[in-house]
């Protein structure tokens, strides 16, 4: 808590909704340059403990004859909130205190707001400044029940990153990697600053993507002969042939998807009825090894694990950044070696 000194000639207004006439606590909060008059219940805005009560109680009462709408008397220091300096808006406060008049009930406060994302968005940024338990628990789940059209993936992560909610990171940088329409080069400014360090991450991905798309390309899966087939060769050479002409070529099209998820591409092998110059049994056979040994997607899946574990223990503290790149090359280059 500051003392803003009126000699300063900071505006004076009244809140519009939050000034009740029988109100009995008075007090402003200090917002981009001007000072808001807040009449409220004092029983109901102490009884929340924590930080808040503490910063009310410290508070000095307006007299009854403050003017509003003008400058402040020179006579007069006016007790306010630096709110401010925790990038704290007037809707911000605003909503902390929907919440407080509604708390027997929080979802009528939040439908009350219009079920609006930058209600409890609000509600996360000021219950976590004053540590209150209750709303910032209730702000974390609704969001968390959020669909992805009111809340992206890119901004659900930058929440859980700027306000401690660990248990956000790595499902949520999970889906941001396995976001087909998510490419590192076309994020904003805004969508980088989100992100953070785990930005580099998500480069990192794809360039390792990109490698592996191009290994699974020019390397077909392991022909797999059956038992009583006589024309070993020329089925190995036909299987090649159908791996490189038709597969690796939907592969590398500029845009295919297919690769990044492995399972498309085990669908589409899976439906291949005949491979000229291929006998049917060894096509179902090479079919069932191919889908069996995860061949097609163990790297990939390797590599997305491996980038969820450096952002989650990176943004944690656990690890250095040297050991951390360390893992994720392994997933690429080495990838039993994760086992170790």
């Amino acid at each position: 808590m500051t003392l803003l000194h009126s000699s300063l000639n900071v505006p004076c207004v009244r809140h519009e909704s939050s000034f009740f006439d029988d109100g009995n606590f008075k007090f402003g909060v200090l917002f981009s340059g001007q000072v808001v008059i807040y009449q409220l219940h004092k029983s109901m805005m102490l009884s929340q403990g924590g930080l808040f009560a503490t910063f009310l109680q410290g508070l000095l009462p307006f007299t009854d004859s403050q003017d509003f709408g003008v400058s402040l008397p020179m006579d007069q220091d006016v007790p306010s909130i630096p709110l401010g300096q925790a990038d704290i808006t007037l809707t911000d406060f605003d909503a902390l205190l929907l919440s407080i008049y509604g708390s027997i009930n929080l979802n009528e406060a939040w439908q009350r707001s219009n079920n609006n994302t930058s209600h409890l968005v609000s509600l996360l940024k000021v219950s976590t400044f004053f540590d209150m338990a209750q709303f910032r628990t209730f702000a974390v789940d609704r969001l968390h029940e959020l669909s992805p059209s009111l809340l992206s993936s890119l901004y659900k992560f930058y929440l859980g990153r700027t306000y401690h909610i660990l248990e956000w990171l790595a499902p949520t940088f999970a889906d941001i990697l396995g976001d087909r329409t998510l490419h590192f080069a076309r994020l904003t400014q805004v969508e980088l600053q989100w992100l953070g360090s785990a930005a580099t991450y998500l480069a990192f991905y794809e360039t390792q993507l990109e490698l592996l798309q191009k290994m699974t390309a020019a390397c077909p899966p392991a022909y797999a002969a059956s038992s009583g087939c006589t024309t070993i060769s020329a089925c190995s050479s036909a299987w090649t042939k159908e791996w490189t002409s038709t597969i690796a070529f939907n592969i590398n099209h500029p845009t295919s998807t297919d690769w990044r998820v492995g399972h498309p591409l085990l669908f589409q092998i899976a439906c291949l009825e005949k491979v000229k110059g291929m006998c049917s049994d060894c096509l179902e056979e090479t079919k069932y090894k191919t889908s069996s040994d995860g061949t097609l997607t163990r790297r990939p899946q390797l590599l997305k694990s491996r980038i969820i574990w450096m952002v989650e223990h990176g943004l944690n503290g656990n690890k250095s950044a040297i050991e951390l790149w360390d893992n994720a090359k392994l997933a690429v280059t080495e990838p039993h070696a994760l086992f170790i």
